[in-house]
């Protein structure tokens, strides 16, 4: 199942929060595990971006709403694929963004992007929630090597994508972080990398 977060966020001209589309993630996995086989499937997120910002809040939503129990109880794991967990770090991180989403995409919604950079706060309390609700999760982190070409800077820095738990395994990616998310064919290395850190993950199964 896949999530499109990003048109949602930076994209449309609907306002909503990290709060509103991590309920709206829950309600669609919820929705695509209706036959008791499905809801018995093992979950992992894969989330690049600022979707990692919505798979946390999703989990500690999902530990406090029992209707997404079903859900939670089957979450094996997260990969984490460049996500801005300390995104306040990075001074002119917003802007950063806009540069990159407004080079691919016209239309982009700044303001939107704006609010990562101040309300850091959020950001603080989102990891602070999600660590004690993710002891039980594998988590992969994958983080950038290489800078976006005219930006000469990292989008998302190795501090701010690495949360730093004890059960998080890291690994760099020799690319930007647009291409780290993107793979030709099944033999792309970075494919087989986060496809081996998926097959690690389920071998507690």
């Amino acid at each position: 199942m896949t999530f499109g977060y990003a048109a949602d966020i930076a994209f449309t001209r609907s306002i909503s929060g990290v709060k509103e589309f991590a309920h709206s993630l829950l309600d669609k996995l919820k929705s695509s595990r209706s036959s008791s086989r499905e809801k018995k499937r093992p979950v992992i997120f894969v989330c690049h971006g600022l979707g990692g910002i919505v798979c946390k809040k999703a989990i500690i939503i999902a530990h406090e709403v029992p209707f997404y129990i079903d859900i939670l109880k089957h979450v094996r794991g997260i990969l984490f694929m460049g996500t801005p967990h300390r995104g306040s770090r990075a001074a002119d991180f917003a802007s950063i963004l806009a540069s990159v989403f407004r080079a691919c995409t016209p239309g982009l919604r700044p303001d939107l992007l704006k609010t990562i950079k101040t309300n850091s706060e959020e950001l603080a309390d989102i990891s602070r929630s999600f660590k004690y609700r993710s002891v039980n999760f594998k988590i992969v982190t994958f983080f950038e090597q290489k800078t976006m070409k005219g930006l000469g800077t990292l989008v998302v820095s190795q501090d701010s994508a690495v949360l730093g738990l004890p059960n998080e395994r890291t690994i760099p990616v020799n690319a930007d972080h647009r291409e780290m998310a993107r793979f030709s064919m099944l033999s792309n290395q970075r494919f087989q990398s986060v496809w081996h850190a998926v097959q690690d993950i389920m071998e507690g199964e």
